[in-house]
């Protein structure tokens, strides 16, 4: 019996090991590249290609620019942000800005740039309004 648990134990051990340690690897890749980008931006003007949102929402912790059509907001957050909904043909994500007014509209086309994060499983960008710029 002693046997038998060891053939099902080591493989099942071994599944456990691998989850954790990629999990772990994610952690330290979504860290350094964090620091990376930070300190590259400090030392270098960077011109970022325009993702789309779909593609955007898939680099937390990394600074992108997106383009999109605000389709809702602007509204100003308990903590004094103002925050709209961006969409693109291939999603929608919350843009929340620091400073206290907008400049922009429902129905405006804008590019942002910003860092990528979430709160409560909704993907949220977080810019400056000196980083969102109306486009056509």
């Amino acid at each position: 019996m002693v046997q038998n648990m060891r053939i099902w134990l080591a493989p099942i051990l071994t599944i456990v090991l691998l989850f954790a340690h990629t999990a772990v690897q994610r952690q330290a890749d979504y860290a350094s590249a964090e620091q990376a980008s930070t300190s590259y931006n400090d030392r270098l003007p960077t011109i970022l290609p325009i993702l789309s949102i779909m593609e955007a929402s898939d680099f937390p912790g990394n600074i992108v620019t997106i383009r999109g059509k605000i389709t809702s907001g602007p509204a100003t957050a308990p903590d004094g942000s103002v925050s709209f909904q961006v969409t693109d043909e291939t999603g929608s994500l919350l843009v929340s800005v620091q400073e206290t007014t907008v400049s922009f509209l429902q129905g405006d086309k804008i590019q942002a740039t910003g860092r990528i994060g979430s709160h409560m499983n909704e993907v949220i960008l977080r810019a400056s309004q000196s980083d969102i710029v109306a486009t056509r």
